[in-house]
């Protein structure tokens, strides 16, 4: 998907190739607006999450492993104390995950940060090794503080489980291509691009 994709880098700075995923995200307007619209509708206080789908890929030419994220389940519950999955919204999720299957497996999960601080805590990174330990899971921070919306990605590197988010790619729709722009869904201030974009 790479010729109608945006490559987003994190900002500041440029991630260590030590520091990169073992496998490359690609995730589609659909799948973002969907979580986007779920973490930024959500009370104050909530810290909703849910669960990100999609396929584990491998480009048949050069080897290069990806992850297509193409839809997700919403929870309909938030996280206990702002970072478990309470029991009863894990089993909810997987029943609401085996009806998306034709759209792909669990290849990771998103949440809120009310605060737009976007480094895991100590327990929501208890919680990505408890329930994604595969090295295509990622973790999707959204910060929905509205002066200065951000997100990231975090997953397994090299090093070990990033800190800090990396970079991945925004498939874009049909519709979103014209001419030599790409309309993108995201208005997060930490990430940049080096494409000629319009942001929606």
């Amino acid at each position: 998907p790479l010729l109608r994709s945006i490559r987003w880098d994190p900002v500041p700075g440029v991630t260590p190739p030590e520091m990169e995923g073992a496998y490359d995200v690609f995730v589609m307007q659909s799948a973002l607006e969907n979580l986007l619209e779920h973490v930024w509708s959500a009370a104050d206080g909530d810290t909703p999450f849910g669960l990100l789908a999609g396929d584990i890929c491998e480009d048949p030419e050069d080897g290069t492993r990806y992850v297509q994220i193409s839809s997700v389940c919403r929870s309909r519950v938030s996280l206990v104390d702002g970072a478990s999955i309470p029991p009863e919204a894990w089993e909810a999720l997987n029943r609401d995950l085996e009806d998306l299957r034709v759209q792909g497996s669990l290849v990771g999960w998103y949440l809120r940060h009310p605060s737009g601080d976007l480094k895991l805590s100590e327990a929501e990174r208890e919680t990505h090794a408890r329930y994604f330990n595969e090295p295509w899971h990622s973790a999707l921070v959204v910060g929905t503080d509205a002066a200065q919306p951000t997100g990231g990605f975090f997953r397994r590197t090299a090093r070990g489980f990033s800190t800090v988010p990396l970079p991945f790619h925004e498939v874009v729709t049909t519709e979103s291509l014209s001419g030599g722009e790409r309309r993108s869904v995201l208005d997060w201030t930490n990430a940049e691009t080096d494409v000629e974009v319009t942001r929606s």
